[in-house]
């Protein structure tokens, strides 16, 4: 006769490990339920003060973070002078023009070049030959 034992231990361990896990996604879906319905009240809130006349039917004097209409928000960063943009062209065209990336190959040529560099294996003529 064969006895087999289980070890349920581990049916128990996931047991646990998905009840953690549906705990944090309810919790996670709550939170996005409550900051939709924020962002919902914000908006109507955003429009409804857009008039003049309504935030002063409502009481509202002075609206301090405003809604900026599509397309009517100016750039307020650093805008780069024309000499930046020379030095930044030209440095670029210097890279396109001189960066070379050698192979593994390339690279093992030119160590046992190194070698053989000083050596002459034939000699030219000069110009006064």
């Amino acid at each position: 006769m064969i006895t087999i034992i289980v070890d349920f231990s581990f049916f128990v361990d996931i047991s646990i490990f998905l009840r953690k896990v549906n705990y944090m996604k309810n919790e996670m879906l709550k939170e996005i339920v409550i900051y939709y319905f924020e962002s919902v009240k914000k908006s109507i809130l955003d429009y409804v003060l857009k008039d003049e006349d309504e935030q002063t039917r409502v009481g509202i004097m002075q609206v301090f973070d405003p809604v900026v209409e599509y397309g009517d928000n100016i750039y307020h960063g650093l805008e780069p002078d024309d000499e930046w943009r020379a030095t930044k062209q030209h440095s670029t065209d210097f890279i396109r023009q001189n960066l070379v990336i050698n192979s593994k190959a390339t690279l093992k040529l030119m160590e046992l070049w190194k070698k053989y560099e000083k050596m002459h294996f034939f000699v030219l003529p000069s110009k006064k030959d």
